[in-house]
């Protein structure tokens, strides 16, 4: 509120400061300048006597002592989501939130508006905290909060079949906080009533709950069950790189692979990968990435992508001579690695032999340079599955499971990726 010195003194819109004469019912501002560190700059505090504020202190911020109440003891609270309705939906996924608007007006024991400074509004925002409405507890198991928003997206909500509240929305006298609400995927109450309550300035709880004795709003949250992927609802195309050439460091070695990339992506409508993590496994990350003995036929590699890795280099072994004391000389070469982007999707890159090309063999055992590669994926709304990528005996060639499995299948025969000449 901007001061105006023309108004009564004594009043919101006029305060008094520390040393100033005070009435029964004068009103205060607060001033940690005038050395109270523990004051909140802005915080009003009303009289409780009679004569000179010299030698009566204010109390510390949430505290009240003889001489001085905090102005502001009662709070209206009122709730929205973000989308301006009371109700709204998240996908029990643990990490799909919604936003819950808090819009709280401070009044004091008259009902008079008692305005907030930012430093005021500072303190209030970590005691702040969605609760159970319906008991006036803490959120039931399975549900959580907190004030920092995620990278994934919110749900959006069917508006033509909810309650609207756009006036909250242009309330220019009430002070706004945003928390956001998630839900594991087995929540104990489900849908939940949504209250919230915080800490006033005078150290008191305000609650919009039923237990509460004020008229408080909340918001109705429902939960979808976490949407899950697999084969049925997924796909991989494959796309044949430029091929890549290893050479030794004295040029006279060198070995050329087959270099593809297949995109595993989300097959359903509207929905898409947001983000990965590479669980197991191997990912081309720059500068360098030594992964790879290749001198022996038919070996094949498999990695993913640092999608923040715009070049990597590549280096292995292309050659190999037994020693006389019959100890093996190993010749490494190396190269630049093929980036065929994201695409929206997961990129499973693969290093192919020409003999693995040109006739794909049965392999009976697992080359010893095999790694597991699991990644987790994420849609944009943080519903998650994982994927392992498995290397197929009967063809070479790779294939998908989703979940955790070994990493090699003896009789298996692979999918990709769909090798070109």
């Amino acid at each position: 509120m901007k001061i105006k010195s023309d108004a009564k003194p004594g009043t919101y819109e006029n305060p008094k400061k520390w040393s100033d004469m005070a009435k029964i019912g004068d009103i205060f501002m607060a001033d940690p300048v005038y050395g109270y560190p523990d004051n909140a700059a802005g915080d009003y505090l009303i009289a409780q006597f009679d004569g000179t504020s010299n030698g009566r202190p204010f109390p510390y911020y949430g505290q009240d002592n003889a001489d001085w109440k905090h102005a502001w003891s009662t709070t209206l609270i009122e709730l929205i989501t973000e989308f301006g309705l009371q109700e709204g939906a998240i996908y029990s996924n643990g990490l799909n939130q919604i936003g819950i608007l808090v819009y709280i007006t401070a009044e004091d024991s008259g009902g008079n508006t008692v305005p907030l400074s930012q430093d005021v509004l500072d303190r209030v925002k970590p005691t702040l905290q969605l609760i159970d409405y319906t008991t006036g507890d803490a959120l039931p198991q399975g549900w959580s909060f907190t004030d920092q928003e995620n990278e994934f997206h919110h749900l959006p909500y069917a508006m033509e079949n909810a309650s609207h509240s756009s006036e909250l929305e242009n309330a220019v006298d009430k002070s706004k906080f945003t928390l956001y609400l998630s839900c594991s995927p087995t929540p104990a109450i489900t849908p939940l009533t949504v209250g919230t309550q915080l800490t006033m300035a005078n150290g008191k709880t305000a609650a919009s709950s039923l237990a509460d004795s004020i008229d408080h709003s909340s918001v109705v949250i429902d939960t979808l069950p976490p949407k899950r992927y697999d084969l049925t609802n997924t796909t991989v195309n494959s796309i044949k790189l430029n091929n890549i050439t290893l050479t030794s460091d004295d040029g006279q070695t060198t070995r050329t692979f087959d270099q593809y990339v297949s995109y595993l992506k989300i097959a359903d409508p509207g929905s898409y990968i947001e983000k990965y993590i590479l669980t197991k496994g191997d990912m081309a990350t720059a500068p360098w990435m030594d992964l790879f003995i290749f001198y022996l036929p038919y070996i094949y590699s498999s990695y993913i992508w640092d999608p923040n890795a715009a070049v990597v280099l590549c280096r292995a072994i292309v050659g190999y001579k037994y020693n006389d004391d019959q100890t093996v000389s190993f010749t490494w070469g190396q190269g630049v690695l093929s980036n065929g982007g994201e695409k929206d999707g997961v990129g499973i890159y693969s290093l192919l032999s020409s003999e693995s090309t040109n006739n794909p063999p049965p392999i009976e055992s697992p080359p010893s340079i095999l790694k597991d590669t699991q990644v987790s994926i994420y849609d944009q709304f943080g519903n998650s599955s994982l994927f392992t990528v498995v290397f197929n005996g009967k063809n070479g060639l790779l294939s998908l499971q989703a979940g955790a499995y070994p990493s090699w299948d003896p009789t298996g025969t692979g999918t990709f990726p769909t090798l070109t000449k």
